[in-house]
C-alpha cells in the first residue's frame, strides 16, 4: 500500500455523534472533514438505513451542520448550525425535507432536548450584551469587575411549528443541564448561583 503521508492523513474524514431513529430504522451522523481552501473544517450530518443502503448528506447541508438529534416520533431531525450568524436549532424531515429555523438567540444554542410529544425543543441560551455593554466595548471600555456582570445561561423553549421562543427561568441563576418531565408538562433543570464552575 501507499505510505501515509501528512496530506493522506489530513484528509481523513471523522464520523461521530450517531443517532439511530426511535424505530431503529436509521441512523444519522456527524462527518468531519479538513477544508484545505479555507484553512479549517466542515461538519455535514448524513443519514443512513440501518438495513444498508447509501449514506446521503441532509439536504441543503452547511459546513457548520452538527449535533443532529431525532424527534420522539422518528420523523424529524432537529440540528444546530451557523449558517446563519450563531448557532440556531433547524428541524428537518429528512429525507428530502428542507431545513427550517426555530431559534434566534443572539449568542447561539447550547444544550438542546425535544418534548415528548414533540411539539416543543427546549434549550440553553447565553444572555446576550446589553446595549449599553456593546457600546462600551466599542469604545475601548470592557473591565472585568469581580464577582459582577454574570451572562447567565438561561432555559427556553420554542415551539417546532410556529411562534416565538420563551424563556422559563427568570431568576439569575446559571442553568447547567435539563430534561423534559415524562408527560411534557414541566422541565427539571441543574442550576448554580453564578457560572463559575466552583459556585454549583
Amino acid at each position: 500500500g501507499k505510505p501515509w503521508t501528512m496530506d493522506a492523513i489530513m484528509a481523513l474524514k471523522m464520523i461521530s455523534d450517531p443517532q439511530i431513529s426511535p424505530d431503529g430504522s436509521k441512523v444519522a451522523y456527524v462527518v468531519r472533514s479538513v477544508n484545505f481552501q479555507r484553512k479549517g473544517y466542515d461538519s455535514q450530518i448524513w443519514v443512513v438505513s440501518t438495513s444498508g443502503g447509501t449514506p446521503e448528506p441532509l439536504k441543503s447541508s452547511h459546513a457548520s451542520d452538527g449535533r443532529p438529534r431525532w424527534s420522539r416520533k422518528g420523523n424529524q431531525l432537529a440540528f444546530v448550525s451557523r449558517r446563519d450568524g450563531p448557532s440556531q436549532i433547524y428541524v428537518i424531515a429528512p429525507p428530502d425535507g428542507q431545513p427550517r429555523k426555530l431559534s434566534a438567540t443572539a449568542t447561539g444554542v447550547g444544550d438542546f432536548k425535544w418534548s415528548p410529544d414533540d411539539s416543543h425543543i427546549g434549550y440553553l441560551a447565553v444572555d446576550a450584551l446589553s446595549a449599553e455593554e456593546k457600546k462600551r466595548i466599542q469604545e475601548g471600555e470592557d473591565p472585568i469587575v469581580a464577582n459582577q456582570g454574570y451572562r447567565y445561561s438561561r432555559l427556553y423553549q420554542v415551539s417546532t411549528s410556529s411562534g416565538p421562543e420563551q424563556r422559563l427561568t427568570t431568576s439569575d441563576r446559571h442553568v447547567a443541564s435539563f430534561d423534559w418531565a415524562p408527560d411534557g408538562k414541566k422541565v427539571v433543570y441543574s442550576g448554580q448561583i453564578t457560572p463559575r464552575s466552583r459556585d454549583t
